[in-house]
């Protein structure tokens, strides 16, 4: 079936690939996106920008209900730095505990466990190891966050591992947290997700409280696929005074 798009009221990026597509060339060649280019670029948008934070969320709510310590800790630093109102993208300088709370996750659970394809485009020595040109490459981001010789006591859950002696954030620790990528191939969708995952996190925890089910035994065991994502659970929650 054809594309359609109304042409005086584009809506969405959606909406301005169709339009671009059904757009005539000067020249009378083929737009310049045909309807799989577009397809592709939508479910692109839907993978990276819809997936990943949602995965993340899951995860984040399931951690905060495990750990209900570790919950305390990030609303009282809520109610000391941000009080009543919104919370603010430029909270995240303030909320270090916060922030690396959101690190821990990221690099505990590594929700994205390879990156996607990259490709070798010359043949390249790396520590000792040939990789031919074209080879078709994965980095397993999975092993490099719980490498034993970058983090200490790597399969334990602890926020606090992003924290210096005064408490604020250990940026260049940070940085070695391997999910979205790395390099000019980086995802640069990154402090856009980061940026809504704290502001949904925040929000939530200023208001309520997140509690497990009664008899309710949590099951940390992810389910395998592209991204890796916790079985289904329930929690309940109450207003958080």
């Amino acid at each position: 079936s054809s594309l359609t798009v109304n042409s005086h009221h584009e809506e969405d990026i959606t909406d301005a690939l169709i339009s671009i597509s059904n757009d005539k060339r000067s020249d009378g060649k083929a737009p310049l996106l045909s309807n799989d280019k577009i397809i592709s670029t939508v479910n692109d948008i839907f993978g990276a920008g819809f997936d990943t934070v949602a995965t993340c969320l899951f995860w984040i709510f399931l951690y905060l209900v495990n750990n209900p310590d570790i919950q305390t800790k990030i609303q009282e630093e809520i109610d000391g730095k941000i009080r009543l109102r919104s919370p603010r993208f430029e909270d995240r300088k303030d909320l270090h505990y916060t922030e690396a709370f959101i690190s821990e996750i990221l690099r505990h659970t590594s929700f994205i466990p390879l990156t996607i394809p990259h490709h070798a485009m010359k043949e390249t020595i790396l520590n000792g190891y040939l990789i031919p040109q074209d080879t078709c490459i994965f980095v397993n981001t999975y092993q490099v966050n719980h490498d034993e010789t970058l983090w200490e006591n790597a399969d334990l859950f602890r926020p606090e591992r992003f924290l210096n002696e005064n408490s604020e954030l250990n940026k260049s620790l940070i940085e070695k947290v391997l999910v979205f990528g790395m390099g000019i191939r980086k995802w640069l969708g990154e402090d856009i997700a980061r940026n809504e995952i704290f502001i949904i996190l925040t929000t939530i925890l200023q208001q309520l409280k997140l509690e497990k089910c009664l008899q309710d035994q949590l099951d940390l065991t992810p389910v395998y696929g592209l991204s890796m994502k916790p079985k289904p659970y329930q929690i309940q929650v109450a207003l958080h005074t």
